[in-house]
């Protein structure tokens, strides 16, 4: 870990590792004392992929080539494609 991070408290020092002493502190003077959910990367990435879906959609590719594209089943790619297209 880097120099200063072995001042703070045990489980916040893999946070400031990531995201650097400075923005540790932004967050901790934004949420100090709360609880903070962090969903999973799959979860934060899931909404841009389906409406990178939906965009294809639009410009006329077909349900199987979005399919094979994002590696997802055409009953996927349909129920995806149904919700706001």
């Amino acid at each position: 870990m880097k120099k200063g991070l072995s001042s703070l408290p045990e489980g916040f020092q893999t946070v400031a590792a990531i995201v650097g002493m400075e923005k540790a502190i932004e967050l901790s003077k934004e949420f100090g004392g709360t609880t903070v959910y962090i969903p999973t990367h799959k979860t934060t990435t899931r909404h841009r992929r389906n409406e990178s879906i939906k965009k294809d959609y639009r410009n006329g590719y077909s349900y199987s080539q979005i399919s094979r594209k994002y590696d997802l089943s055409l009953v996927a790619i349909r129920q995806i494609i149904s919700c706001g297209s």
